[in-house]
Parts: structure tokens; sequence; C-alpha cells
């Protein structure tokens, strides 16, 4: 990775992330360190778990920006995370933010589920909102608030659909608090049912400047649409074992993910990887040149843009989108 890095490969952001980076702070740090560059941004996703002490101080001198892991308030943190993990982590954000002058990014995942107390996990993540709110409202420059639709495969029970979305975007409008809902691949089929029920007209849509991401807004609330960026952006994950993947949707083959894997840096750098990708000359780039038929006739094809058809190409040989029940199947 780092040879590439200093052989032409020169992007904007780098992630280190999961299972728990922190779990390997002399790697990380020694990673950190070399990826460290003017005008990139180095960004930790973790469970916050760790950051404090030493190891916050080291990891401050060369990360922008800690994505840190809460899934909700108290109740639904810790019946996903474990018992007592809440009050870590949130001491810990503490930390973050009064120890160095990095910025803190709260990540949730919504899943489809009720917590031991009956209710839904969406009210939990409200509720976190308003403690965000009222923790950190005037200094929303340095904390923001993400939520992760959660990713599974076909037949999950943590899967969501339009109900749960409804309902958490619904919630958060009305939380004086920043928000952003990240509507990736797997979940563009399930955006015009959300759009509609909360009312929104199609195409009220504004662009991040940075990453060119279609934003819908409304009011403290942006909805991220993936599909329907205006610049085409190509994602490469590097596994543990160097073999390079497009997105991340080759995790839910567990391993068997191997198999869809489009490079081995052993055999070559990822600077060649990534301009191979960019020319589209990469494995399963030129089955995505395929929209089936469903999608072209659909209605909603200018709000979804196929789904997620790079899964399709996984599980069934085929670049139309699983999770899509407008889609016909063989």
């Amino acid at each position: 990775m780092f040879e590439a890095l200093h052989n032409g490969l020169d992007p904007l952001w780098i992630s280190f992330s999961g299972k728990e980076p922190t779990l390997f702070p002399e790697s990380l740090l020694r990673m950190a360190a070399r990826a460290r560059k003017p005008g990139r941004t180095l960004i930790l996703m973790t469970n916050g778990l760790r950051l404090q002490g030493s190891l916050l101080r080291d990891l401050a001198e060369h990360i922008d920006y800690f994505d840190i892991s809460l899934d909700g308030d108290r109740e639904a943190h810790d019946w996903m995370r474990g018992e007592g993990t809440f009050d870590i982590t949130w001491r810990n954000i503490h930390r973050v933010l009064e120890q160095t002058d990095r910025r803190v990014g709260v990540m949730a995942t919504l899943v489809k589920a009720r917590l031991p107390s009956g209710r839904p996990q969406y009210e939990d993540l409200t509720a976190l909102a308003r403690r965000l709110s009222a923790e950190f409202g005037n200094d929303n420059e340095r904390v923001t608030f993400c939520i992760s639709l959660y990713k599974g495969l076909l037949g999950d029970p943590l899967l969501l659909d339009a109900n749960e979305v409804t309902n958490l975007v619904r919630n958060l409008c009305e939380v004086d608090f920043p928000a952003r809902v990240l509507f990736t691949a797997n979940y563009a089929h399930l955006w015009p049912e959300v759009r509609r029920r909360m009312g929104w007209r199609a195409g009220d849509l504004v662009y991040d400047a940075q990453t060119s991401n279609a934003l819908h807004r409304n009011g403290n609330v942006n909805c991220v649409l993936f599909n329907l960026t205006v610049n085409e952006q190509i994602g490469l994950r590097l596994a543990n074992d160097d073999l390079v993947y497009l997105s991340c949707s080759h995790l839910l083959l567990g391993e068997e993910c191997s198999r869809v894997s489009i490079a081995d840096m052993a055999d070559e750098d990822l600077g060649t990887v990534s301009q191979r990708a960019v020319a589209d000359e990469m494995r399963f780039s030129r089955s995505l040149e395929y929209v089936p038929a469903d999608c072209v006739s659909c209605e909603h094809w200018h709000e979804c843009q196929g789904g997620d058809r790079l899964l399709g190409i996984y599980f069934d040989e085929a670049p139309a989108d699983p999770y899509c029940p407008l889609i016909a199947r063989g």
C-alpha cells in the first residue's frame, strides 16, 4: 500500500477500519504515520473503548477524524455491544474532544429489532440524537452523527424495510442536531418509498462538493444517496491477506469472499490496481454495464439506478439487485 502512495496513488481520504484497529496499536500507529500527508484526511473507525491515555495522544498526532460507533443510547448500544460499553465509549468521546483538537463522527447502525424494553431500536437512535444535541449542540462543527442501514444476507431478520427507515428519518427531523442517513446501494430500492412517505419531491437533491454524493436535505437531516452521485466512484477495500475488493459487499460472503477479489497485492501494487479500476479493466466492471430490463422500464429507475447490482453478480452471477422486490427472478 505505502509503495503505491509514493508512486502516484494520492487518495484524499484513508480509513483504518475493523474488526477493531486499536487492538493492534503498534501497527495502526505505524501505518497512520506513513500515510500522513498535508491535505489528506486519515480516519479511524473504532468502537472507542481504547481511546484514552497514551494511545489517544499518539493517535491524535496522525488521525484527523475519529469515527466512533454508538448504536443508540445506552439500552440499544449495550444490547448490541455488551453491558457497560456505552458508558466507556461515551466517556472516551469526551476525552477525544477535551484532550485533542480532532473531530468525532458518531456512527450508528440501524437494524430491524426490538430492544429488551420492547421499543424498536430506531427510537433509541432518536434518543441518542437528543443526547448529542443536549451535550454538543453548540459544537456540532466537531461532532457529527451518521446512521448506516444494516447490511445482511437475504432473509436476515435484521434487514430493514421502509417502515423502520421512514420512522427513523421522521424522528431525526424533530431533533435539533445534524444527522446523515446513508442509503447505500443495497437500500437504494427503499428510497422512493421513504421519500414518498415523508412527502418529499423526487429530484430535490443537492450534491456534496467534496464527494459528489447526492443529498436530500430536510432541515437538519441529510439522506445520502450513493447511487445518485454525479461522478463515478470506485471504492477499493484492501483486506489483511492482501486481496483487493470492490466496495465492502464481499464481506457478506464470509469465507467464500476470496472468489470475488479483483487483485492480489502480492502480484501488483495498489497504484496499478487503482488505475485499472478507473479504466474499467477490473473483473466485474464490464458486467455492471448491463442493466436488467425490469430496471430500465421501472418508474423508480431515476431514483435508485438499479440498486446493488454488484451484489447480484456475487450471489446470482447477474447484475440485478437481489434485494429489490420489483425485479423478476428466474
